[in-house]
């Protein structure tokens, strides 16, 4: 069973952009959930992909085109085999691997790095609230305070579109890993195979309990 619930997954051929962000992508048994080469831009996405594969987020070389400008930030993901890995890069371009929260047999390869938190698969439930539960139950939102890091400046990585704003489409806080902001409870939408439940893409404003 593959699924791809997207707020925007924008690609511009001619100069091979990939912007990519707020999508929830479940289980692929046969490839990676992403795959890519160019330049790429993810951030605030949900992966989940234990099942056949194992992987998630795989950048490598694709008919003739390297990896070039990759950025790749603010995810949350959950993977038996490869979480993000990057492979077969120039030296001059950047692969840029940040403040992603990644719980894999292996967590990240390639590029540089920081701000992640890593662990292996059977470590998720450590930090997730449900995160090996079957599709309904299935809640990748942070136990409370398990995904924070001091010293992640606020505004290190928000030079795209709306990546100011969480999975949920609220405003970040500094300090959060992978691509909730806030712990506990989530308050925002269910994971399920359904698309966003309000018009425009977005849920309803954060309710005051979820500070």
């Amino acid at each position: 069973m593959y699924l791809l619930v997207a707020s925007l997954l924008r690609v511009q051929v001619a100069s091979i952009v990939i912007l990519s962000m707020v999508t929830f992508s479940y289980q692929n048994p046969a490839e990676a959930l992403f795959q890519g080469a160019g330049r790429i831009a993810l951030y605030n996405n949900l992966f989940v992909n234990t099942e056949g594969v194992g992987r998630a987020i795989n950048i490598m070389p694709h008919e003739g085109r390297r990896p070039e400008t990759v950025d790749i930030f603010h995810n949350t993901v959950v993977a038996s085999d490869l979480g993000i890995g990057i492979w077969d890069t120039r030296p001059e371009d950047r692969q840029w691997v940040a403040a992603n929260a990644v719980f894999a047999r292996r967590p990240i390869h390639g590029g540089m790095r920081a701000w992640n938190i890593t662990g292996k698969l059977a470590d998720a439930e450590k930090y997730l609230n449900a995160p090996l539960a079957r599709i309904g139950v299935l809640d990748l939102y942070p136990r409370s305070g398990r995904l924070e890091v001091a010293d992640i400046p606020i505004g290190a990585l928000i030079e795209y579109e709306d990546a100011d704003k969480d999975f949920n489409g609220w405003a970040r806080w500094a300090g959060f890993v992978g691509a909730y902001t806030g712990s506990g409870e989530n308050p925002g939408w269910q994971l399920g195979i359904a698309r966003w439940p309000s018009p425009g893409g977005r849920p309803s404003p954060r309710p005051d309990s979820a500070r």
